[in-house]
């Protein structure tokens, strides 16, 4: 058995039980090796419409390819946010956030 067996399955198991035919899957570091599994396993039954990954981890370098052209400020800004996770006002306020989260 893989690894990430048990967390595809989960996964499949609460995509049945909301009753969703289709879905998109958008991973975040270890959330991205799994929904990249989950999309491999169930690739032949068009589950996922889109799979979005962001940091996605576990996968090996990235490929030499030849990079799109992006314009120089989008470099020269992704470049200086690097260092800076977004995320982290929102983890510092922790406990002062919402208390309760709600899905539909």
């Amino acid at each position: 058995m893989d690894a990430e067996e048990p967390f595809v399955q989960a996964l499949q198991d609460w995509r049945k039980e909301e009753g969703l035919e289709h879905m998109i899957a958008l991973g975040n570091d270890l959330g991205g090796y799994v929904s990249t599994a989950y999309a491999l396993k169930y690739l032949h039954r068009s589950v996922l419409k889109h799979l979005v990954l962001v940091e996605p981890w576990g996968f090996t370098a990235r490929p030499n390819v030849k990079e799109r052209w992006v314009p120089i400020w989008i470099k020269v800004f992704g470049a200086a946010m690097n260092p800076f996770n977004p995320l982290g006002p929102l983890r510092l306020a922790g406990p002062l956030g919402m208390k309760q989260c709600y899905y539909h």
